[in-house]
Parts: structure tokens; sequence; C-alpha cells
């Protein structure tokens, strides 16, 4: 705001620049992982709260332990998502239908979701 219209009282207030309107290219320091079924229902939970999670030997399951709940993760070659948990870098891990399974043939994908409260 400037002097100028401090002392106009019934003049309109200057039009904001760009730079006024711009945001912030990060959300700063909370990070959350969302959890997405495939039906579209949506579950966040804090990485504050991740206590622990666990690979299986297979590859093929992720259990997760955050401090009120414990979130199972099902699906193929999820060794790269289970880094990507530990390090607090997934924002969102999304479950697809296990018939689409065979039409992704690299990366990480799950196929079902388990969050159950503690």
């Amino acid at each position: 705001m400037s002097l100028k219209y401090k002392f106009n009282q019934g003049a309109e207030p200057p039009p904001l620049s760009a730079e006024a309107n711009a945001q912030y290219e990060s959300e700063g320091m909370v990070r959350n992982v969302c959890f997405i079924q495939p039906d579209g229902k949506r579950h966040f939970l804090n990485y504050a709260y991740l206590i622990g999670g666990e690979l299986a030997a297979g590859k093929e399951s992720i259990a997760l332990t955050f401090s009120t709940h414990a979130v199972t993760l099902k699906g193929y070659r999820l060794e790269t998502l289970f880094n990507d948990l530990a390090t607090h870098m997934q924002k969102n891990v999304t479950a697809i239908d296990e018939r689409y399974a065979a039409t992704i043939e690299t990366g990480s994908h799950v196929t079902e979701i388990t969050v159950k409260a503690l």
C-alpha cells in the first residue's frame, strides 16, 4: 500500500502486481502422504507420525506403522516406492485396479491399500 493511497481516502487501492500474487513453490515443512483408492476415496497421514515401515522379502507388500494408523500396500516392484516413503518424498500413493497391473511393465504400482486405525 502506498502513502498516496493512505491519504486519498476515497480513491481505489492501487492494482496488485503479478509478483504480489505469486505463490511459494513449496508448501513448507509439513509433509503428508495421501493414499488414494481406485474408487477415489483418499486418506492422508502426516510423515511426522510415521514410526516405521517394512518391505516384504518378495517386494510385493509394504507395511507402514503410523502412531494412529497401520497401512498395508500390496502391489508389484515396490522397492522404489518403499525408498521414497522412507525419505518422505512420496506425496500420493494411488492404487490401480488389479486387471491393469499387466499393462504396466516398469516401476512400482500398488493394487491394494488398507488403512486401519490403531
